[in-house]
């Protein structure tokens, strides 16, 4: 007769534990957290590309990413913009009912909508007449000359203003001066540009 060490005594012990664990119930239970960590890593995934796909939309650097959102106050009438990484100001207005994000640009003549843009508030590219020309940091460019029925900033609001469409390729509408003239005061200090009227 073969003698039974404890060694074996536990070890078919642990075995009983084990099917008893990994029975039925045992296998339901460990299904039902194998479902929940796939569906966990399943969101993880979906909000990775989905920035990773908002990431190249914008160019593709940290900077870009950190531009997403405006960062904009109001207080007394007067419009705080916060200087961003990439050293630019952004600012989100309202034309025609829709939110639009801008680049502030005071080395432009114009509100300067791309395409994309303008068909967000409306306007179809293809009834559109290109053909201005300016010159810019990235050659001669064909816009659009158009009028903007109703922009809201903040507290301020303006109707009929003038702007342009870019016929090319931009990542950001820009704010230009036809529209910032409107302000009694734009001043930047301390990586913050305040406008007041």
């Amino acid at each position: 007769m073969t003698d039974i060490t404890t060694d074996q005594i536990l070890a078919a012990l642990f075995g009983i534990l084990v099917l008893t664990m990994f029975g039925r119930t045992g296998f339901r239970i460990l299904r039902g957290m194998m479902l929940r960590y796939l569906a966990i890593w399943g969101v993880i995934i979906l909000t990775v590309t989905a920035g990773f796909g908002i990431w190249q939309e914008r160019g593709g650097s940290i900077a870009a990413m950190q531009d997403l959102g405006a960062a904009q106050t109001v207080q007394n009438g007067t419009i705080t913009l916060t200087q961003k990484r990439d050293g630019h100001f952004y600012a989100d207005l309202n034309i025609n009912g829709n939110d639009i994000h801008f680049l502030v640009d005071t080395g432009a003549t114009d509100l300067v909508l791309s395409k994309e843009d303008a068909a967000r508030i409306g306007l179809d590219a293809t009834q559109l007449n290109f053909n201005r020309k300016a010159s810019t940091a990235n050659g001669t460019v064909h816009s659009a000359v158009v009028r903007l029925e109703e922009i809201r900033f903040g507290p301020f609001l303006d109707q009929n203003i003038s702007a342009s469409v870019n016929g090319g390729k931009m990542r950001t509408s820009l704010l230009g001066m036809n529209y910032l003239r409107r302000f009694d005061s734009i001043q930047i200090s301390n990586g913050e540009m305040i406008l007041e009227r």
